[in-house]
């Protein structure tokens, strides 16, 4: 068996293991795992992988197989061919191998399985299945087009490890104003340090507080009591069929459109031609909430997210396990509601309201009974005024790195087919 690969003067098709060491993962036992940070970060597939680098959230004290630091981390079982690299010395279950180029170009080798990657899962295609398993020796035969020349494959890596190193850039921006928000919001409306009308914080400088027999604490004079049902609209999203998820300029913002962070992920979207109520349409600034959740320890569950404005679909529609959480009035803004539920209280809280055993669904009750402490409305404002022009530099940088991938995505297939060529001063 062979695949058809195209020819350039200076390119070569080489079977994998003559340019590439292959190393399997192995599962160490099960009582070595741990989530306190003891050992080396324990990774078994693709649910582990981020956006290029690896998400640690399993550590392992006793490893079997080890990935060092640069080398590439490559699925092996299904789904086969995702991608990523370990950024420090990790261990590999048997999900995984881990892969190095034998010239050292790590980087180069990153793009060339990211490119082949879909010719790997064809390659090893039977009766239009893929295969559960790769195996080493499956990938050691596979045959890959390569550039011969070191340096070439140098400045290839560069020129499209420059505009993923800037998406990250912008994800972890992201990332840290998304913390200044929430870092903002504990401040102001949970330690009630938001500025007096000196611009001093209010409580260490002074400001008035009063008991509040419903919250069994003090909060500042002018606030007080409430709950969430008196303040927000919930829409719950539409039920479909399996059969409905179909090509369409519509799109179904599901679970998956929200991580266990509580941001939003494009990714989760699927096509839709089914029916829907005008309420259940998204738009974007909208914020919706997990009311259901896969994963074992309720991670997801009364999360929330903001919905962002796509430009490849006409319109986004809430499925049925998000809810939608609109205000009622101006009183309480949507970048507070958006940070309330943020909160480790709220999460707790939806946790004490999640109903099932498999499968978690929270109570149409969890949002509407939530109590919390219903600030001014000048104060509400202010906080407003400020996560808003954030949330528009969060947009910026999710239209640059959006911008950027298609840039990487256009040039990853010219580059690694030798259609175009960089000079080799480019790898400098």
């Amino acid at each position: 068996m062979s695949s058809k690969l195209l020819s350039s003067k200076d390119w070569k098709n080489r079977k994998f293991h003559e340019i590439a060491l292959v190393k399997m993962g192995q599962s160490p036992p099960s009582a070595t795992y741990n989530n306190q940070g003891l050992g080396l970060p324990f990774y078994q597939g693709n649910k582990d992988f981020g956006l290029k680098y690896p998400n640690k959230t399993i550590f392992c004290s006793g490893p079997k197989r080890i990935a060092e630091e640069g080398e590439i981390l490559f699925s092996v079982r299904a789904p086969i061919g995702d991608i990523n690299i370990a950024i420090e010395k990790s261990c590999i279950g048997r999900g995984l191998s881990s892969i190095s180029m034998r010239n050292g170009n790590n980087d180069f080798l990153y793009y060339l399985l990211k490119f082949n990657s879909n010719k790997i899962k064809s390659f090893f295609e039977t009766d239009g299945t893929v295969f559960g398993c790769l195996t080493k020796d499956d990938l050691n035969n596979f045959d890959i087009l390569v550039p011969e020349n070191p340096i070439e494959q140098k400045a290839i890596a560069k020129v499209l490890s420059d505009l993923d190193d800037k998406i990250e850039l912008n994800n972890e921006m992201n990332k840290t104003l998304e913390e200044i928000g929430q870092a903002l919001f504990k401040r102001w409306f949970i330690d009630f340090e938001f500025p007096d009308e000196n611009g001093n914080p209010y409580r260490s400088s002074g400001g008035e507080m009063v008991y509040s027999k419903d919250l069994g604490k003090e909060i500042p004079k002018g606030w007080k009591f409430g709950k969430l049902g008196d303040y927000v609209i919930l829409v719950k999203g539409v039920s479909y069929k399996s059969e409905e998820l179909s090509k369409s300029e519509n799109a179904l913002v599901t679970l998956k459109s929200i991580d266990r962070e509580g941001n939003y992920n494009k990714d989760g979207l699927k096509e839709y031609v089914g029916k829907y109520k005008d309420e259940q349409i998204l738009f974007s600034g909208d914020i919706v909430v997990a009311h259901t959740d896969l994963t074992q320890k309720a991670d997801v569950l009364g999360k929330p997210a903001i919905i962002r404005e796509d430009s490849n679909y006409e319109k986004l529609i809430a499925s049925l396990d998000l809810a939608i959480v609109r205000p009622k009035s101006e009183h309480i803004t949507r970048p507070f509601i958006y940070h309330l539920l943020k909160t480790n209280t709220f999460h707790n809280h939806a946790i004490g309201y999640a109903n099932g055993t498999t499968v978690l669904h929270l109570n149409q009750k969890a949002i509407p009974d939530f109590e919390f402490v219903v600030p001014s409305f000048t104060v509400t404002q202010t906080f407003g005024e400020i996560i808003n022009k954030i949330t528009l530099k969060l947009q910026d940088n999710e239209l640059q790195s959006e911008y950027l991938a298609q840039i990487r995505d256009s040039l990853l297939p010219k580059l690694m087919s030798g259609e175009i060529r960089v000079p080799l001063e480019a790898s400098q």
